[in-house]
């Protein structure tokens, strides 16, 4: 099963700003995230590391190629791979390629403006990881009867 600590992210977009942001984000998230803002290094990176990811973040618009060229070559090397796509340019998602319409339904397509929030949640999402448990989920409980303490979700022995 998968989890943060062993999930790794690539991330390509050709503007540095974001790269960084969303990689900074997704490590505090416990996520090891490698960032390229040039998708042909992204790719020729990927072919020596493919075993290493899980999931790739890809701007849909780049100057050196489009995510969906990066997207076919990558899954070319492991089909496997999840995918979040990221675009400002909502338009163009209308030329989706066929072999990629199947993994790029509604939930692996984050339209830019984004919050940082929303990017962890759908990678989570995308690796199916369940969130980490909240404050209030953390609070023990009592359980009534025999006394035992439950403890985020678990029984206490």
């Amino acid at each position: 099963m998968l989890s943060a600590a062993n999930s790794k992210i690539l991330i390509v977009d050709d503007e540095p700003d974001v790269v960084d942001i969303l990689q900074k984000s997704l490590q505090k998230w416990d996520f090891a995230a490698d960032g390229f803002t040039n998708p042909v290094t992204a790719l020729d990176y990927f072919r020596q590391n493919h075993q290493n990811y899980s999931l790739v973040i890809v701007d849909l618009k780049m100057k050196q190629m489009t995510g969906f060229q990066l997207l076919e070559k990558i899954r070319e090397l492991k089909p496997e791979v999840k995918v979040l796509l990221i675009t400002a340019f909502v338009r163009e998602l209308l030329d989706i390629p066929a072999d990629l319409k199947p993994i790029l339904n509604r939930d692996a397509i984050l339209e830019k403006p984004f919050g940082v929030q929303k990017v962890c949640e759908r990678v989570r999402q995308q690796l199916n990881i369940n969130p980490p448990l909240s404050g209030r989920e953390k609070v023990r409980l009592k359980k009534k009867g025999n006394g035992k303490e439950i403890k985020e979700g678990k029984k206490e022995k």
